[in-house]
């Protein structure tokens, strides 16, 4: 099992140092595109006890060769709904067309606060790059966001929106339940450490800018932000504190690959390089990388 973790961890890194930039052709969502429920009509045979809904989102340029199999291979992206703790929640799933085996997933936790920050076509472009390399990918746009329902609470119940994301992808037909990984940015690498602390059934994690103190993050951050968390989190330490891997590296038992860039003005490199010391004490098997030129998105490092 670790051997399976290890080899999945570097296969995800690569994917992640090697993302280029990729122009892709949306078409828009259509307001009465058919949704399909785990009834016998569900078109790909999605069945689970989740209760999944799923509509085509869009229609991309192929990341194949043009060897007359592209359309084979093309990754399809879909505009889903799932259940968490009884709330109807709103994401997206992208997957590679074939359904001939099963695929390793990759669980998405995404950054940002409120429905400013919601997932959309230009953030979804990275999530297609790495469903064509064979995976499927699962994002979460977490409760009260995007149409969903519930309401936001930054590292709160919405953590169970990433748990039972991965619930939702073991009962799906053409995902290996043994081969899932997550990744997170920026406030969703706090939401990765915290589904780990709470015991996420994952072989790996990737972490990219991620939070790991809040009490620092509200420090640095802009007012907006600051209202942000004071509105949804509050001012208690105690609950800013159960929201900051720093203050429990022990609970982290998984391996974990953690990127940052060095001139980060969102959030300080220094939030990376202080929890991967005390993941080092506690003997945690983990990565630090650091982008020397490297901004909060790395986009230096884009190809």
């Amino acid at each position: 099992m670790l051997m399976d973790s290890m080899i999945i961890l570097h296969s995800l890194k690569e994917k992640i140092m090697n993302k280029c930039q990729i122009n892709l052709y949306y078409s828009c969502f259509p307001s009465a595109a058919p949704e399909y429920k785990n009834t016998e009509n569900c078109q790909n045979g999605l069945r689970n006890k989740y209760s999944i809904k799923y509509s085509i989102f869009t229609h991309t340029q192929s990341f194949c060769k043009d060897d007359g199999k592209r359309n084979l291979y093309e990754p399809k992206c879909y505009k889903i709904k799932y259940l968490s703790d009884g709330l109807e929640i709103v994401g997206f799933m992208i997957k590679p067309k074939r359904d001939e085996k099963k695929y390793p997933c990759i669980i998405f936790n995404r950054g940002g606060g409120g429905e400013a920050s919601k997932m959309n076509n230009r953030s979804l472009k990275d999530l297609i790059y790495l469903s064509s390399n064979n995976y499927v990918v699962l994002a979460s746009q977490y409760r009260g966001i995007d149409g969903g329902q519930g309401r936001i609470e930054f590292g709160g119940k919405d953590v169970n929106d990433v748990l039972n994301l991965i619930e939702t992808a073991k009962s799906l037909p053409f995902i290996d339940p043994r081969k899932i990984v997550m990744l997170g940015a920026s406030r969703g690498g706090m939401m990765s450490y915290l589904a780990i602390k709470q015991g996420a059934e994952i072989l790996a994690a990737a972490i990219v800018a991620g939070i790991t103190d809040l009490e620092q993050f509200y420090d640095e951050t802009n007012p907006k932000i600051q209202k942000e968390i004071r509105e949804t989190v509050g001012m208690d330490k105690k609950e800013w504190e159960m929201r900051s891997a720093y203050y429990w590296p022990q609970e982290i038992n998984v391996p974990v690959l953690i990127l940052h860039g060095e001139l980060d003005k969102s959030i300080h490199v220094n939030q990376s390089k202080k929890l991967s010391k005390r993941l080092k004490r506690e003997g945690k098997i983990h990565e630090l990388v650091i982008f020397p030129e490297g901004d909060h998105s790395l986009s230096k490092h884009q190809r």
